[in-house]
Parts: structure tokens; C-alpha cells; sequence
């Protein structure tokens, strides 16, 4: 479930690309920010699940660590780390 969601971050990101430098283009690339770490948010939760039920997921470990990374979620950044010697 988690990678159908993180899926949906391709648009943003292709449209984020093709944007320029105007204030338009600045504003639509914030709101598409916002957007991304809303993606973020969602799949989180099912990142964590996955861990939790079998700690040898290696791909979910470092997904769940670049989302808390996006995110600015320092502590639980740290604590995945610690937890799994990254």
C-alpha cells in the first residue's frame, strides 16, 4: 500500500521539474511541496507497520528514513538509525 501511495509523488515531482523561476511557477512549486510531503504523511504509517512486523525489510527501512528525513522528523530519524545501525 505504501509503494501505491509513494507512486502519486511522480507527478508532483515531474511537474515540480518542468516548472520555472516566476512567482507563478515559485507559488505552484510550494503548493506541489506541500503536496509531496502529504504523500509523505500517508505512507508513512504503513512504512512503520511493515518494520514492525518484519525488521528485515531493508527497502522500507531506508524509505522510512528518507520520508522522516523529508520531513524534518529528526527523533525518529535518529532512533531508525539507532535501531538498525544505519
Amino acid at each position: 500500500l505504501s509503494a501505491i501511495i509513494l507512486n502519486t509523488e511522480d507527478g508532483i515531482v515531474e511537474e515540480m521539474n518542468a516548472l520555472g523561476n516566476t512567482a507563478k511557477d515559485n507559488k505552484r512549486y510550494d503548493a506541489l511541496a506541500i503536496k509531496r510531503k502529504e504523500v509523505y504523511t500517508e505512507a508513512m504509517p504503513y512504512l512503520e507497520k511493515v518494520i514492525d512486523m518484519d525488521a528485515n525489510q531493508k527497502d522500507a527501512i531506508n524509505t522510512l528514513l528518507n520520508i522522516y528525513e523529508a520531513l524534518e522528523l529528526t527523533n525518529k530519524a535518529k532512533t531508525l538509525k539507532a535501531k538498525f545501525g544505519l
